[in-house]
């Protein structure tokens, strides 16, 4: 009766066991299923927030995007770069009014976008950086059939200053508008003005552009041209800017690219002809 009653006693001890080991299983088999749950609902929130950033980021690059006005200073500074503010002769330093300006960073460019370049660097000349330079041997007399002042005043008995422009200065105006790999063709004379009959060429030995007095050259056609810009478009890091151009009747369109570098400065890319 008593080995009867151990038995049962060892039975029951057993599935008493048996049942406190199984109750602890499920207990710590449904933590681990709430953390892992937990732990999923974490990483979605997480997955969620992050996503929610990029959103939020792409918002706020939209409405920078919607800032970009037709008179904003950055417009006017930029179209200022590429073109005259006389309405006349508003487009004196290209070539021709239909140019396709493709000024993308080309090493072998042609000697024709330097002069458009040059005549880019000349239009957003500071005058108040000229330099009176002393008349000496340094200064060649003639270059291209060009006459330096000193020489021109010798031969005509006149009496203008001989002045210039550092070679430093012409070069920083050149990268702020056509970027920092670039660097002007010191072979290039530098025209300042439209119709004009005074050029600046570089002299090596002084290290400046100097004026020079030559036959005046017509660079651009008469013709009251109008233009204004009449949409401003973001793409990216690309500013677009949409002038509209009159002269009479006829109706032109350009679209001028800016590129905005790392520096935060835009620099000049293409002058479009629309179509």
């Amino acid at each position: 009766m008593k080995r009867k009653e151990k038995r049962l006693r060892l039975k029951f001890d057993f599935v008493t066991l048996l049942v406190i080991v199984l109750g602890f299983i499920i207990v710590i088999g449904g933590c681990s299923s709430f953390k892992k749950s937990k732990s999923n609902i974490s990483s979605k929130n997480i997955i969620m927030e992050e996503i929610k950033e990029d959103e939020e980021k792409e918002t706020a690059k939209t409405e920078k995007v919607t800032k970009i006005k037709i008179d904003d200073n950055i417009v006017k500074d930029l179209y200022g770069r590429v073109t005259s503010g006389d309405g006349e002769y508003k487009y004196w330093m290209y070539t021709d009014y239909n140019t396709i300006t493709d000024l993308t960073a080309n090493i072998s460019m042609a000697t024709a976008s330097e002069i458009i370049k040059m005549n880019l660097v000349g239009n957003s000349i500071d005058i108040g950086k000229v330099e009176k330079v002393e008349c000496t041997n340094a200064i060649p007399d003639v270059i291209n059939s060009s006459r330096s002042v000193c020489s021109y005043n010798k031969v005509y008995k006149a009496n203008f200053d001989q002045i210039g422009y550092k070679k430093s200065y012409i070069e920083s105006i050149y990268q702020n508008i056509f970027g920092t790999t670039l660097s002007p063709n010191s072979e290039i004379p530098l025209y300042l003005a439209p119709n004009s009959g005074e050029v600046y060429y570089y002299i090596q030995s002084l290290d400046m552009y100097l004026k020079y007095f030559a036959t005046p050259k017509n660079i651009v056609s008469g013709g009251n041209y109008i233009g204004k810009i009449s949409n401003v478009t973001q793409d990216n890091n690309q500013l677009k800017l949409l002038e509209d151009v009159t002269n009479g009747e006829n109706k032109i369109k350009f679209r001028y690219t800016f590129e905005k570098q790392d520096s935060g400065n835009y620099i000049f890319i293409s002058r479009e002809k629309e179509q």
